[in-house]
């Protein structure tokens, strides 16, 4: 598919200038889309090493940290794409996620309170305030946050079965 094609592109791309941030950015992004995590953390890192100040770099190594629960590693890398791009959303909402997972849930509302002021049609965001507001027994501003995610994305089932959840609650 689209994918084993540009992974082809980009890593042709590298044998000719293996100092070429963006060819390894994206194929970080393409084995990240096919799962292969330990590939995307590998070239993440390389993209970083070739042009420091890698914002999308930072935030997608830390996400992929994530997925592989390597989360210390998560937050430092998200805290550098965050000090590299305030105003990410994307990265805000990331952060947010890791110190859910670590059950810092003050922290993980703080994260995605900003991600949705600063991109309010972002569906993931407000579905994960809304779990973090749930998590804090804060049902009605949770039930506010699924609402605007399934408003936002019609088909958006975590979403409509977390509103189902807590709307049919005994």
């Amino acid at each position: 598919g689209m994918t084993e094609e540009a992974v082809r592109h980009y890593l042709i791309a590298i044998k000719i200038k293996p100092d070429y941030p963006e060819a390894h950015y994206n194929l970080g992004v393409a084995y990240e889309s096919k799962g292969m995590i330990d590939n995307s953390i590998k070239h993440y890192q390389t993209a970083i090493h070739y042009k420091a100040d890698y914002a999308e770099a930072y935030n997608n190594l830390g996400s992929a940290y994530a997925a592989t629960d390597n989360l210390n590693n998560a937050i430092i890398e998200l805290n550098t794409a965050l000090r590299l791009m305030p105003d990410s959303a994307l990265a805000h909402n990331n952060i947010g996620s890791v110190y859910f997972q670590q059950g810092l849930i003050d922290k993980a509302i703080e994260h995605y309170e900003i991600a949705t002021r600063l991109t309010p049609d972002f569906p993931e965001a407000h579905n994960n305030l809304g779990l973090a507001y749930n998590a804090k027994g804060r049902t009605s501003d949770a039930i506010r946050e699924f609402e605007t995610a399934v408003r936002l994305k019609k088909d958006y089932i975590k979403a409509i079965q977390n509103l189902d959840a807590l709307l049919n609650k005994p």
